[in-house]
């Protein structure tokens, strides 16, 4: 298990990377910022004629990351809604305390914060942990994973660099 997830770290997003230097790039990060804080939710399966007001290459980044994941099944979600039920006071504590430390810590993780200007500041740590409690808390909430709203907090996480 540990060594499969520092092969994630070290892979990182590359869909989301990709995506968020483009942006960058053609000087459309202020445009998909607004976008962001309009977001709630992204429907499961959400068709690009509904994301038709986005540049194309974000159009289909959203559209892609509203597909379930591959082999999930109904019991994967009753399974995972169930353990939230149980846990998710003590799994959002543990993040906000370990896993914050644990990435300022980490090398990879303090690179990650200290290359998108995350690392320091007034602001710094606390608007991290404002963002990892947002995706940690929405996990908690009813249908969370069925009607959208954990797809878009993910999604935005994906692209927060931006």
């Amino acid at each position: 298990m540990e060594a499969d997830l520092e092969a994630a770290n070290l892979e990182g997003d590359p869909a989301a990377d990709a995506l968020v230097s483009d942006l960058i790039d053609n000087s459309e990060v202020d445009r998909v910022n607004g976008l962001f804080r309009t977001i709630r939710t992204l429907k499961p399966r959400t068709p690009m004629e509904e994301l038709s007001n986005l540049p194309e290459r974000l159009a289909q980044f959203l559209h892609d990351a509203s597909e379930e994941p591959p082999g999930w099944s109904e019991a994967d979600v009753k399974a995972a809604e169930g353990f939230l039920a149980h846990h998710h006071g003590t799994a959002s504590m543990l993040q906000g305390t370990v896993g914050l430390i644990g990435t300022y810590l980490s090398p990879t993780g303090a690179y990650t914060l200290r290359s998108t200007g995350k690392l320091g500041g007034v602001d710094g740590p606390g608007r991290r942990l404002s963002q990892s409690s947002r995706l940690f808390i929405g996990m908690g909430d009813k249908d969370a994973l069925r009607n959208g709203t954990l797809a878009a907090t993910v999604t935005k996480v994906r692209l927060r660099p931006v």
